[in-house]
């Protein structure tokens, strides 16, 4: 691929982030607030933010869709919310965020943000919202704190949602302990909180929080077991998105969630907690939002046919397609398990290293002048990433396999002065025997930083053809966990 194809290609994905904000004004939604008395809190108000469809019309019945917050956050995320709600209201739907106590624009202590009284606010916006509108169907998004209000409630019984989206949802109330100091500082804020009514406590984010006894005895209410006991009371489509390097929520909470739940995982792979509602990361920002909305809307994300949300493999596609790394083989296709070139393989890797200029021309004899990897060869050549076969010829369109892959990118990260140091002890799989005398050292790497996993059975498979859509699962690790 030509360099202002590349170019192209990563324009796509800042045009994907511009495209909601371009929906919004075209569809004009229209934002109101009002104040929802809460049912167990006398005199309390529940501040509500409510996103029409610029055609509402109350004869009509419209979906709803509910977006909870985070700990401490507020009823539109800094923004991240407000994007989320504007396409979702452009497609024909009511959308409705609210601040729990103490956050954003509610006038109450933070010492009633507990589990009960956020749990029973969502219930009254439900509540509400179905007496002042026709609403068909309710679906809602958690966030973090508001995963879990979303989990609770379904365990409950409380409430029986469409469909639920979770963002790393605060399942897991000892992992949960980590962004509270850890267990130790866990139990000594809880002492301080049943000696005094509250414990003050600073977050990570700078913010002053006074934490109520009540708020820890609802947390270790479901101290584990929460989305095994919430799973078998959902009937309804689920998705879980989260972040590989996420340090407030760990991954294997969400993880766990997504098989409790049985449902489709969209990953990120940047910024960790922020999820695009703290951060700027383009890619982060098209799969968080865009991810929703189309979730919401019965839509795919990405505009291949054939790679759906339940394939292992949809978040690195997504990843490797926004990235640039990756086209389609069609405008609709992406073909995930044909297998992928040498050439192809090769130029993925040009583009990742910002397809710098080449002061050489290919002395492969098989690699033809005007072809899309012959800048891409002709460089991975003069920095000894590649080196043929050894009878003058390079074999751009030979399959490639899943040892010469891993050699190549072991080469890769040797040119860019990347850790490569290997174990001592490593993983050994049964028919490590087949891997090739010239790659042994670069399986072994890549089974140590987790690029390659095997095939099963223990199985590792080094001579079979790597698909595409194990080359964008490849890369995608490579790209978040090997480059700097």
């Amino acid at each position: 691929m030509k360099k202002s194809v590349r170019i192209l290609a990563v324009l796509l994905a800042l045009c994907m982030v511009l495209s909601l904000a371009l929906q919004t004004f075209a569809a004009e939604p229209v934002l109101s607030q009002a104040s929802v008395p809460s049912s167990i809190r006398p005199n309390a108000n529940i501040p509500t933010f409510i996103t029409m469809p610029r055609d509402y019309s109350a004869d009509k019945t419209y979906p709803l869709v509910l977006l909870l917050h985070g700990h401490g956050g507020n009823h539109n995320e800094w923004g991240g919310y407000d994007a989320i709600s504007n396409a979702l209201a452009y497609e024909g739907k009511i959308v409705v965020t609210l601040d729990f106590p103490g956050c954003g624009d509610s006038q109450e202590s933070f010492r009633l943000n507990t589990m009960t009284n956020m749990k029973q606010d969502v219930l009254d916006v439900i509540a509400f919202m179905k007496t002042a509108c026709k609403i068909d169907t309710v679906s809602a998004m958690g966030y973090s704190m508001g995963g879990r209000i979303l989990l609770e409630i379904i365990a409950e019984e409380k409430f029986d949602f469409d469909s639920v989206v979770f963002v790393a949802p605060a399942e897991d109330t000892e992992d949960l302990k980590n962004l509270f100091g850890g267990a130790a500082n866990w139990d000594t804020l809880k002492a301080s909180a049943n000696t005094n009514g509250y414990a003050d406590f600073t977050t990570i984010y700078g913010q002053q929080q006074e934490l109520s006894k009540e708020w820890f005895a609802d947390l270790e209410k479901y101290a584990d077991g929460l989305a095994e006991l919430a799973a078998p009371k959902f009937k309804g489509r689920s998705m879980v998105i989260y972040a590989t390097d996420d340090t407030a929520v760990s991954p294997w909470v969400s993880q766990g969630v997504a098989d409790a739940f049985q449902c489709p995982v969209l990953k990120t792979y940047k910024e960790g907690h922020s999820y695009s509602f703290y951060g700027y990361d383009g890619i982060v920002m098209i799969t968080v939002i865009d991810g929703t909305v189309a979730f919401f809307t019965g839509g795919n994300l990405l505009p291949f046919t054939d790679v759906k949300q339940t394939d292992w493999f949809y978040s690195e596609v997504n990843y490797a397609y926004y990235r640039g790394l990756m086209i389609g083989t069609s405008d609709a296709s992406f073909e995930p398990h044909t297998t992928t070139t040498r050439g192809m393989v090769v130029t993925m890797l040009y583009r990742i290293d910002g397809e710098q200029g080449v002061t050489t021309t290919s002395s492969f004899a098989d690699v033809e002048a005007g072809k899309y990897y012959e800048n891409a060869v002709a460089w991975a050549a003069e920095k000894k990433i590649v080196e043929g076969y050894g009878d003058g010829k390079f074999g751009p369109n030979d399959p490639i396999t899943r040892e010469q892959m891993a050699t190549i990118l072991y080469r890769y990260a040797q040119y860019k002065e990347y850790a490569t140091v290997i174990a001592t002890e490593h993983r050994a799989f049964a028919d490590a025997a087949k891997i090739s005398a010239w790659a042994k050292d670069a399986m072994t790497w890549a089974v140590q930083v987790e690029l390659i996993n095997g095939m099963g059975n223990d199985i590792l498979d080094p001579q079979g053809n790597a698909e595409r859509c194990q080359v964008a699962a490849i890369l995608t690790r490579f790209c978040n966990t090997v480059v700097k």
